[in-house]
C-alpha cells in the first residue's frame, strides 16, 4: 500500500515538473500477509461459541437476564360470536376499550344489521388486529335500502385487537 502511495506521489510530482528521481520499487516497504499455517490459533479457542443451529434469536439472551415469553393471541372467531351476541343484547360496551364510543353501534339498528350479517373472513386482518368496513344504503328520502338502490350509503369502520390479553373494540370510525 505505501509502495503504491509512493509511486502516485511520483507520478504527482512528475506532472508538476518535480526534479526528483523515482524511488525504486524494491526500496518500497513491503509487509507479507501472513499465512493460515503461520497464525497461532490455539486449537481450544472455538469451544466458547455456540454451534450454528442454536443461534436463533431468542438463543442470545444472556442467562442472568428475565426472559419475556408472549402470551400467543387468542382466537379472533370465539370473541366475534360473543361481540355479536353482546350487539344483539345491548351489552357492546362490555367488549370496547376504554374510551370508545359505541353509541352508534348500540344505537342504529341498520349498521347492527350490517355488523351481524359480517363473517368472520370479512375482516381484514394485520397481525392480531381485525377490520371491517360494513356499509348501509339510503334512499332519497332516508329509508334503509340495499347498497345497490341507495341514493347515499353511510359507513362504520371497527378495529378490534387485543387489549390486556383479549380482544376488544378498539376503534369506531364513520364514513359518509
Amino acid at each position: 500500500m505505501r509502495a503504491a502511495a509512493l509511486m502516485v506521489l511520483t507520478v504527482a510530482l512528475a506532472a508538476c515538473g518535480g526534479t526528483e528521481e523515482p524511488i525504486p520499487e524494491e526500496e518500497g516497504v513491503f509487509v507479507p500477509v501472513p499465512s493460515p499455517e503461520d497464525l497461532e490459533v490455539p486449537a481450544d479457542s472455538f469451544d466458547t461459541f455456540p454451534e450454528a443451529d442454536s443461534l436463533a434469536l431468542d438463543s442470545l439472551i444472556v442467562e442472568d437476564s428475565v426472559q419475556v415469553t408472549e402470551a400467543p393471541a387468542p382466537s379472533f372467531a370465539p370473541f366475534l360470536a360473543q361481540f355479536k351476541q353482546a350487539l344483539q343484547t345491548g351489552d357492546v360496551e362490555a367488549f370496547a376499550a376504554e374510551g370508545v364510543d359505541v353509541w352508534v353501534l348500540a344505537n342504529d339498528p341498520a349498521f347492527q344489521q350490517q355488523v351481524l350479517a359480517a363473517p368472520p373472513d370479512q375482516y381484514s386482518r394485520e397481525g392480531t388486529r381485525r377490520e371491517t368496513w360494513v356499509v348501509v344504503g339510503f334512499d332519497v328520502e332516508g329509508n334503509v335500502v340495499p347498497e345497490d338502490e341507495a341514493d347515499t350509503e353511510s359507513g362504520l369502520g371497527l378495529v378490534f385487537d387485543v387489549v390486556d390479553g383479549a380482544y376488544r373494540l378498539v376503534r369506531v370510525d364513520m364514513a359518509g
